[in-house]
């Protein structure tokens, strides 16, 4: 018997998505596309990562890998994903160098500090402890086009493996429902009824799923 499918967005269409949103910056007649969105991150390219104080960065240029600056405690986890990038990293915050100079010192490096660029917002941000200087200020010589929601704008509308997706969620998740009504009696605290509802679903999913299901 063949094994399921995994219920995962394959690398084809990261690169057609990737693809999509460097057709829209050429448009414009820009060179390339940054963001510090841990959601756009992931949406562009397959990786996750939770934000923190410690600021990252994705950034997209034509027929050229992505590249991801990212922290260094994160590059066993980049490695661990499969995700083909090119990939910088700096040791810490706060330290030293602020990562975002380090991040202008590597675009000098790779000869794309003069660029144009289409940019989702002009710098990290942070609820944790981030503090940090602009791209505006950071790169002078360079022009910021600024796009604030091209990414959300492209991910309104889904794929079909999305809304398979979205489709073996919602079972999961009628699953858990269900638990959950069955399990609402007089007594029983919201916490004991939840928690025993997400354990049993969860379980039975992973389960049958297997090693088609990759949590992220």
């Amino acid at each position: 018997m063949a094994e399921p499918k995994p219920m995962i967005i394959d690398g084809d269409e990261y690169s057609a998505r990737r693809a999509r949103l460097l057709g829209e910056v050429s448009d414009r007649e820009l060179d390339g596309f940054i963001t510090f969105s841990g959601l756009s991150t992931f949406y562009l390219t397959g990786f996750h990562f939770l934000p923190t104080e410690r600021p990252a960065a994705c950034l997209l240029l034509p027929e050229q890998p992505p590249i991801l600056f990212l922290p260094h405690l994160e590059i066993e986890h980049v490695e661990a994903t499969g995700v083909k990038a090119d990939v910088y990293t700096y040791p810490e915050y706060p330290g030293t160098e602020h990562p975002m100079e380090h991040l202008v010192r590597i675009m000098d490096s790779l000869g794309i500090k003069g660029a144009s660029w289409m940019v989702e917002s002009l710098g990290y941000s942070s609820a944790e402890g981030y503090r940090g200087p602009k791209l505006d200020a950071l790169l002078p010589d360079a022009h910021l086009a600024l796009s604030p929601f091209i990414v959300e704008e492209m991910r309104m509308v889904k794929s079909p493996a999305e809304i398979d997706l979205i489709r073996e969620s919602a079972r999961w998740g009628n699953l858990a429902h269900t638990l959950l009504q069955e399990y609402c009696a007089p007594g029983q605290t919201e916490n004991e009824v939840s928690l025993r509802a997400s354990a049993e679903a969860s379980q039975a999913m992973m389960k049958t799923l297997g090693r088609t299901y990759v949590p992220l």
